[in-house]
């Protein structure tokens, strides 16, 4: 019998429907800064795309794919306990722990990073002979290398943030400072005729004086929170047990972007060679902004579910589930819409003629991407309730069919088959993870008005695949098709959402007061 939660509230405490709210609203401007960084960040990609050759391109897309791979192994899976400890810790005022909590989380990452480094120097034919003698790719990459360790601190410092900062302090870091400053690499990079070894540099630098920056921000944040007043040196405890015991099996959460983003790459790389690896990542950045919702919401999701775990409040933590659920499956909507059903003029519009093929690429991944979003923070639940052991048989069992398809998949179809795998991949976890939470925690498969939700989505998408099937639609009228199939979503929906009690000075705004009345 599936397990129905009711998301209206009556059962969830007034501090719960508080939490709620202050993650929801919290959430509302990371998401307006996420859609400025995401702007910047396709203007830059599109740049990037069309000033370097396909091969250039492809060595540029097989080294980034590279560095994600290690950063992930050499942050540990700290960038996901970090909210959840340093909340409950700040919580209960246990400050030796929290201070050794983050001296603990940074001494890791850079000691890790260092050793991925000194590996990659020592044994760099490894991985050049994995793309067929590209020597290009390896001068790429020994470049970005060392972004290894600084982009795992990137993380890092994000859940510091997330934890004790205000949004504001995120919103200006993530979506302003770093992608203007790779905006800016780009257009030097065109300006002078620059190669892709002087864009490795300059996105290297980027990252660098963005790590410089947000450690001066927090310790200001610190200073002014009287944060440091309780930093005593002899007095820190590093909760090392606690951390890696937590750690160690949620680290198999990282196995998903591992292999999805890298190791698919790497074997694209090893039997096909550096074309199909350009037409997979081309259309990646667009098909994962079906995330962008979800990961910026998920920045604040975590502390959240954290403090109401501590507090004891299993109804205020479904509560927050099916509320942020349902928020980030409307609002990706758009996104899904353009990437889905309107995937060859973006395609082309974007990236230019030559990778019009990649179109059917990005329409797989936009459903792999938007499936797994629109089911909420079931990962991030059941990592806020310490449930290690779903957590690891969830992704155990995802990497197995993701192994299986990926070595079927590739060597015969390519590009084509990465996509089929990685989306794939995506419906599968989404629909372990939703199990385990049904056994873990009891939320079932769905809420009583997430059907609601669910199936206004589903009517939306139809109309939108028959203009797609019988018309060439060009991409502006694309983005006016999907702008009034969303205006038409949110009017059904917008009772239920409860827009003006989340946001109520949005009722002032002209016309947007009477719209959501």
């Amino acid at each position: 019998m599936t397990t129905i939660v009711e998301i209206s509230g009556e059962g969830a405490s007034a501090e719960a429907k508080a939490v709620v709210r202050k993650q929801i609203r919290g959430s509302g401007l990371l998401i307006v800064g996420r859609v400025l960084a995401v702007g910047l960040t396709a203007l830059t990609q599109v740049l990037i795309v069309r000033h370097l050759t396909t091969r250039d391109f492809g060595a540029w897309a097989y080294a980034l794919s590279v560095v994600l791979l290690w950063q992930t192994v050499s942050s540990l899976g700290l960038q996901e306990a970090i909210p959840r400890f340093v909340s409950i810790y700040h919580q209960s005022q246990d400050y030796p722990r929290l201070f050794g909590t983050m001296l603990l989380s940074i001494g890791s990452v850079v000691l890790s990073g260092a050793l991925v480094i000194g590996a990659f120097f020592a044994f760099p034919n490894t991985l050049l002979s994995l793309v067929h003698g590209q020597e290009n790719s390896l001068t790429v990459l020994s470049v970005l290398i060392f972004m290894v360790p600084v982009e795992a601190l990137d993380g890092l410092l994000m859940g510091f943030f997330a934890s004790l900062a205000s949004p504001r302090s995120i919103f200006f870091r993530r979506h302003v400072l770093t992608p203007s400053l790779r905006l800016g690499v780009v257009l030097l990079l065109i300006a002078l005729h620059a190669s892709v070894v002087f864009l490795a540099f300059g996105y290297l630098f980027a990252s660098v004086l963005g790590i410089v920056i947000y450690t001066c921000i927090l310790l200001q944040h610190f200073h002014r929170d009287g944060l440091l007043g309780n930093f005593h040196l002899s007095e820190i405890r590093l909760p090392w047990r606690e951390l890696f015991s937590f750690v160690l099996p949620m680290m198999t959460s990282d196995l998903m972007p591992i292999l999805n983003e890298s190791v698919v790459v790497l074997l694209l790389g090893y039997y096909c060679g550096l074309r199909d690896v350009a037409f997979y990542r081309v259309v990646m950045p667009a098909a994962a902004m079906n995330h962008l919702v979800g990961l910026t919401s998920g920045l604040l999701y975590m502390p959240a579910a954290a403090r109401l775990f501590a507090n004891s409040d299993r109804e205020g933590l479904c509560h927050l589930y099916w509320r942020t659920a349902t928020w980030v499956a409307v609002l990706s909507f758009p996104l899904f819409a353009a990437t889905f059903a309107f995937a060859r003029p973006l395609t082309v519009a974007l990236y230019g003629s030559r990778y019009v093929d990649a179109s059917t690429i990005l329409a797989i991944l936009a459903a792999g991407y938007y499936f797994e979003v629109m089911w909420g923070f079931n990962g991030m639940t059941l990592k806020a309730l310490n449930k290690g052991r779903y957590v690891v048989t969830c992704n155990g069992l995802t990497a197995l069919v993701n192994l299986t398809l990926t070595f079927i998949l590739i060597p015969r179809y390519g590009a084509l088959g990465a996509a089929i795998t990685t989306a794939s991949t995506m419906v599968v976890i989404a629909i372990l993870r939703q199990v385990a939470l049904k056994f873990a925690v009891g939320i079932g498969f769905f809420d009583a008005k997430c059907l609601f939700f669910y199936s206004v989505i589903a009517a939306a998408v139809l109309p939108l695949l028959i203009v797609r099937a019988v018309a060439n639609v060009h991409l502006c009228m694309a983005g006016i098709l999907a702008a009034i199939v969303m205006v038409a979503v949110l009017l059904v929906t917008r009772k239920e959402l409860h827009i003006s009690e989340m946001f109520p000075e949005s009722i002032r705004i002209p016309l947007m007061g009477r719209f959501l009345a």
